[in-house]
């Protein structure tokens, strides 16, 4: 096992696409990195496809764009909650392997206060660095074994903003934060002759002292049409990776991460009073990435990452009241996401995830929120080209409400 991480999303889980992974895993893409990329898309959000940098909406809480919260009337709060299962399906393996697992997005709170000003602060993930691979390795031979790498952890980020709204028209925001979380590896060889002594090894991963800030602006130049865009960069990171093997010995190297920027774009159209539709399009600037040594680059062979969503809402009736039915105040989506998620391939060919979702929104008392639940079908990787392929299935509920009134 190397010393050091390598600090990218990616760089030989394709070479590991071989073994047989374990059902406690995530995905393999998130092994040998800082683990597989989140986006900041809401459970709402994340119904439509993953649009929402130019959706202008009060109950808008995705982390992309920070201008969004320029829209609050109220305190609000946002949460979530994921579930997933993958099936991992290999180049050489006849069948396919469930995996699955649970997490907590990230939570955001949105605060007008004084005036026209918005401020935010929140938590989110930025990756997800969950997986198990087992391997066997001098199959026959006297010294053959078993080897199983646990990874798990994260790399997430904590931040505040504020946003100004001007003339009910344009908002603009900011974004300012602290990046940083542990990655954790844990090796352990099996050997199939009692007489050899196993071996574990574990190697920590901590990101450092990473600030990051991010900008945006999202405008209604007409009633039925809005727009925005966004901007967002990590300051150098400090990776500190500790190794420790069985027997308490344990090395420690320090390294520098040139972490890419992003940015991206999006729009929504009323077609009518309750339907809408959505698009977002960012990218990351993963080829500019760079782990330093020394001052020297030591991997800067990334693919940008690329996100296009395309979604479609049916709104609340604008003209319900708090005794019409729940039909009338629901809100009802579908969409479709296409990315290229950045990371090395043996063929120099993009890293493909597409995925269908669909999800509904149910108000909270009358004009306070909404409950969302999200429902998510896609695929990740190609079987033949990169010689893994991860079919997945999620489902989510999330929460956006402001401030409860004292009696209803």
């Amino acid at each position: 096992m190397n010393t050091l991480r390598i600090p990218a999303l990616l760089c030989s889980a394709l070479a590991l696409a071989v073994f047989t992974p374990s059902a406690e895993a995530g995905s393999l893409f998130a092994s040998e990195g800082l683990g597989l990329p989140r986006d900041g898309y809401d459970i709402a959000a994340r119904g439509t496809g993953g649009t929402s940098i130019g959706s202008v909406d009060p109950y808008q809480m995705s982390v992309n764009n920070p201008a969004a919260i320029g829209w609050v009337i109220r305190p609000q709060v946002q949460a979530g909650l994921v579930t997933e299962n993958n099936w991992i399906t290999t180049r050489d393996s006849d069948g396919s392997t469930r995996v699955g697992g649970t997490r907590l997005p990230g939570i955001r709170l949105a605060i007008p206060w004084p005036g026209s000003l918005r401020w935010g602060a929140g938590f989110r993930d930025l990756t997800d660095g969950r997986y198990t691979i087992e391997s066997v390795f001098n199959e026959g031979a006297d010294d053959e074994f078993t080897r199983t790498i646990h990874g798990a952890g994260s790399i997430g980020q904590l931040y505040a903003e504020f946003a100004v709204p001007i003339a009910d028209v344009v908002s603009v925001g900011a974004r300012f934060g602290w990046v940083g979380g542990t990655l954790r590896e844990q090796s352990e060889d099996d050997f199939f002759d009692g007489d050899v002594t196993d071996t574990e090894t574990v190697l920590r991963t901590r990101v450092e002292n990473a600030k990051s800030a991010a900008f945006g602006i999202q405008a209604r130049p007409v009633e039925r049409v809005s727009v925005g865009a966004y901007f967002g960069q990590v300051s150098n990171a400090r990776l500190k990776s500790l190794l420790e093997n069985d027997s308490g010995v344990t090395s420690e190297q320090r390294r520098k991460y040139d972490y890419p920027s992003t940015w991206g774009i999006g729009g929504a159209f009323r077609m009518t009073k309750r339907w809408e539709v959505l698009a977002d399009y960012s990218t990351t600037m993963w080829s500019d990435a760079e782990v330093l040594d020394d001052n020297t680059s030591t991997f800067n062979d990334f693919q940008d990452g690329v996100h296009i969503g395309i979604g479609v809402r049916r709104l609340s009736d604008p003209a319900a009241t708090i005794r019409s039915r729940l039909s009338r105040r629901t809100v009802w989506r579908l969409g479709y996401r296409y990315d290229e998620l950045g990371l090395p391939s043996p063929t120099g060919d993009p890293i493909k995830e597409w995925a269908l979702t669909g999800g509904v929104g149910i108000p909270v008392q009358f004009d306070r929120g909404f409950v969302d639940g999200l429902v998510e079908f896609g695929r990740r990787g190609d079987k033949d080209e990169v010689g893994l392929r991860e079919t997945f299935f999620r489902m989510g509920v999330g929460v956006t409400f402001q401030q409860l009134p004292p009696a209803f």
